[in-house]
C-alpha cells in the first residue's frame, strides 16, 4: 500500500512539475542520459524522472533534447565515449532533424516515396526471364524473410485471418546481364519500384537483384491486428548503387577457430547489410587450420586436431558466399605471423628464433610473431605451390599477403641469414623487401593481385609494383593520402576494429577514411573502399555476433552511401532510428546483435527496440 501511495504522489508531482516548467519542458523528450562514469543510464520510456531531466537539460549547455515529435535536437556523437560529458552534447545549429522517408539500412542512394499503404500477398510470385540459379535460391531465402508468419522452415502456412484483397501479388525481376562472375568491378546497382500495380526490381547483374530483394525485405512489415503484410509510403521509387565497390569484414579464424555453422550465419548477416567481401584471415601465428593437399603437414599447425577447415569446407564457404553476393579473399600472411607454419615444416622458420633478442618466445600464445626464413630453400617453393593450389579454390582476383609486424629480431640468431645479407650487402630490412618483392611476383604469376597491410608501403614506398593494393589499418587518412598520391589503389580498416570493444557506432559512423583526399578525383578513384576487422584474440563463436553487430552497420552504410553517412549535421540523428530498426531486423532473422549502445540496458519487454 505504501508503494502504491508513493507512486500516486510521484505521478502528481510529475504533472505539477510539467505544469510549472511549461512549454519549454514539453519541448524535450529524453532517449538516453549517462552519468560521467557511465554508471547510470536512464530512458524516458515509462520513467518518472522526466521533470528532473527536463530541468537538467534546460540548465545544462551539454544537454541534448528532443522536440515534441521525438526528433533529436542535437548529435549524440561523443556521448558514448566522451568521459567528460554528463549529458549528450548540444548543437545549437541543429533545430530539428526530419526522419528519412523509409526505414532501410544501408540507406539507398536515391529514394522517392508517397503516402499510400499497400498490402502484399504472402503468396507473392516471382516473374522473371532470368535462368539464374543464384536468383532462384535468393528468392527462396527471401520468401521466408518477407513472410515470416507464413513460412516455417521450408513449409508454407496459408493465411488464417479474414479474407483480404491483396494489392500486390507479383514481383517482377529483370536482370540484363547473365554473367555471374563476381569480382571487384561487378555491377551492384539496382532499381526498385513499388506501387499498387506491382513490385519490380531491375538490375544489370544478379547481385544487384539480390540487393533489391534485401531492400524490399526491410520494407515489408506485418500488421498483427489485421494479419496482413503491408508496405507504407508507396509509391516508392529507389535507384541504388554503392559508393564503393569493396565493402568487407575481416574475420580472424586463426586465433580462435570459428565453426562452419557460425561462418554461414556470419555470411548471411553480411549480406543483410549489403557487405560484399569476406576477408578470411584463415591462418596466423597461432594456428594453421587450413588443409593443403600440396603441403599436407601445414595443418599440423592447427590449434586442435578437430578445429580445421577441409578443402571441401572452403569450397562450400566460397559457394555459399557467392550466392549472397559476397567475394571471399583469403589472407596468407608473411613473412611475419608464421610460427604455426613451422609446426609441420620447421625448416620454414629461422634457426635460433626462440633465443633471439626482440623475438617472441611464448608461441602459440601472444606475443608470437615469428617470421618465415626468406633464405630457407623451402620457403619460396612452398609459397609458390600454395598460391597455385588455392588460386582456383578462391576464385577472387585478389590475394591478401599480409606483410605486417615483421619482427626482424627473430632473424638475428640465424647464421644462414647473417651470411646471406652479408653476401648481398643488404640489411634485415632489405631482406624483408626482397621477400615482399618475390611473393608479389609469385602471386601475380598465380593470377592474383596482392594486397598488403600498410607497413609494406611505409617501408618500401614506390618501389612496389603499381598493381598491388595497400591496406591501411593504423594510420588512416594520412596513409590513404600518401598511398593514393603515389598511385596505388588503397583499402582501409583504420578506425573500424571490431575488437575495440569500448568504441561505439557513432565514432565509426563519423570515421572518414577519405578525409584528406576528398575533392581530388584522381586520388578518390584509387580508394576502393574498406573493411571492418574482427580480430580473434578476445573473440570466440560465443561472443562473435555481439561484437560485430550492430556496430558493423556503421561501416556498411559508410561504404554503401557515402553522401548520407558521416559526421555532418543531422547525420547521426537520421541514422539512429534506422539503426535501432535494423538491429531488430537482425534479431528477427536470428542474428544475436548487441544493444546499439552496449553500455545501455533494455528496460521493457521489447526484444530489441529499447536497446
Amino acid at each position: 500500500k505504501n508503494h502504491a501511495k508513493m507512486r500516486q504522489i510521484n505521478v502528481l508531482l510529475l504533472f505539477l512539475s510539467l505544469f510549472v516548467l511549461g512549454f519549454s519542458a514539453l519541448n524535450y523528450r529524453f532517449q538516453e542520459w549517462q552519468s560521467v562514469d557511465k554508471s547510470k543510464v536512464m530512458s524516458f520510456w515509462g520513467r518518472k524522472d522526466y521533470a528532473f531531466l527536463s530541468t537538467k537539460c534546460d540548465s545544462d549547455p551539454k544537454c541534448a533534447g528532443f522536440d515534441s515529435n521525438g526528433n533529436l535536437l542535437s548529435s549524440v556523437a561523443g556521448a558514448a565515449y566522451d568521459q567528460t560529458a554528463s549529458l549528450f552534447i548540444k548543437d545549437s545549429s541543429l533545430n530539428q532533424t526530419s526522419y528519412l522517408p523509409i526505414n532501410v539500412w544501408p540507406y539507398p542512394t536515391s529514394v522517392s516515396s508517397g503516402n499510400v499503404e499497400i498490402t502484399v500477398s504472402p503468396m507473392l510470385s516471382l516473374r522473371t526471364s532470368s535462368p539464374s540459379v543464384i536468383l532462384q535460391k535468393g528468392w527462396k531465402r527471401y520468401q521466408k524473410i518477407f513472410f515470416p508468419q507464413n513460412f516455417y522452415d521450408d513449409s508454407f502456412v496459408a493465411p488464417q485471418g479474414a479474407k483480404v484483397q491483396f494489392a500486390v501479388s507479383t514481383l517482377t525481376v529483370e536482370i540484363k546481364n547473365s554473367n555471374e562472375n563476381l569480382q571487384l568491378e561487378t555491377d551492384q546497382s539496382y532499381d526498385l519500384e513499388i506501387s499498387s500495380n506491382g513490385i519490380q526490381i531491375s538490375s544489370n547483374t544478379v547481385y544487384g537483384a539480390l540487393y533489391g530483394l534485401e531492400t524490399l525485405a526491410q520494407l515489408i512489415k506485418y500488421n498483427y491486428n489485421k494479419e496482413i503484410y503491408i508496405i507504407k509510403s508507396t509509391p516508392i521509387s529507389i535507384k541504388d548503387s554503392p559508393s564503393f565497390l569493396h565493402r568487407g569484414m575481416l574475420l580472424d579464424t586463426s586465433r580462435h577457430y570459428i565453426p562452419m555453422a557460425q561462418l554461414k550465419v556470419m555470411l548471411d548477416s553480411l549480406s543483410y547489410a549489403k557487405m560484399n567481401v569476406f576477408h578470411w584471415h584463415i591462418v596466423d601465428a597461432q594456428s594453421f587450420p587450413l588443409q593443403s593437399r600440396a603441403y599436407p603437414k601445414l595443418w599440423q599447425g592447427a590449434w586442435n586436431p578437430t578445429e580445421k577447415y577441409t578443402l571441401n569446407d572452403v569450397a562450400f564457404i566460397v559457394k555459399y558466399a557467392k550466392e549472397r553476393g559476397i567475394r571471399v579473399i583469403p589472407e596468407f600472411d608473411g613473412p611475419g605471423h608464421a610460427w604455426a607454419w613451422g609446426v609441420g615444416y620447421p625448416e620454414l622458420l629461422p634457426e635460433g628464433w626462440a633465443t633471439a633478442k626482440s623475438c617472441s618466445n611464448t608461441c602459440p600464445s601472444n606475443p608470437c610473431n615469428v617470421p618465415l626464413d626468406p633464405t630457407s630453400p623451402s620457403t619460396y617453393p612452398l609459397l609458390k605451390g600454395l598460391y597455385n593450389e588455392f588460386k582456383n579454390v578462391f576464385p577472387d582476383q585478389f590475394l591478401h599477403l599480409g606483410g605486417d609486424e615483421v619482427e626482424q629480431g627473430c632473424w638475428s640468431n640465424s647464421k644462414r641469414i647473417s651470411q646471406y645479407i652479408t653476401k648481398k650487402n643488404i640489411t634485415l630490412d632489405g631482406l624483408y623487401e626482397e621477400f615482399v618483392q618475390k611473393v608479389h611476383v609469385l602471386s601475380l604469376e598465380a593470377g592474383k593481385i596482392p594486397i598488403n597491410w600498410e607497413e609494406v608501403f611505409r617501408h618500401f614506398g614506390s618501389k612496389l609494383d603499381k598493381r598491388i593494393i595497400n591496406h591501411a589499418w593504423w594510420s588512416g587518412p594520412t596513409f590513404i593520402f600518401n598511398s593514393t598520391k603515389a598511385g596505388y589503389r588503397t583499402l582501409s580498416s583504420s578506425g573500424w576494429y571490431l575488437d575495440h570493444w569500448t568504441e561505439t557506432w557513432t565514432k565509426w559512423y563519423q570515421n572518414d577514411p577519405m578525409a584528406l583526399i576528398r575533392g581530388n578525383p584522381s586520388l578518390e578513384k584509387l580508394y576502393l573502399g574498406g573493411e571492418s576487422a574482427m580480430w580473434g584474440e578476445r573473440m570466440t563463436a560465443s561472443n562473435l555476433f555481439h561484437l560485430v553487430w550492430p556496430k558493423n552497420c556503421a561501416v556498411s552504410e559508410r561504404l554503401w552511401n557515402d553522401a548520407i553517412s558521416g559526421s555532418g549535421v543531422g547525420k547521426i540523428e537520421r541514422a539512429l532510428p534506422r539503426l535501432h530498426e535494423f538491429k531488430c531486423v537482425l534479431e528477427r532473422r536470428g542474428i544475436n546483435a548487441d544493444p546499439v549502445y552496449s553500455w545501455n540496458y533494455a528496460q521493457f519487454p521489447s526484444a530489441c527496440l529499447d536497446s
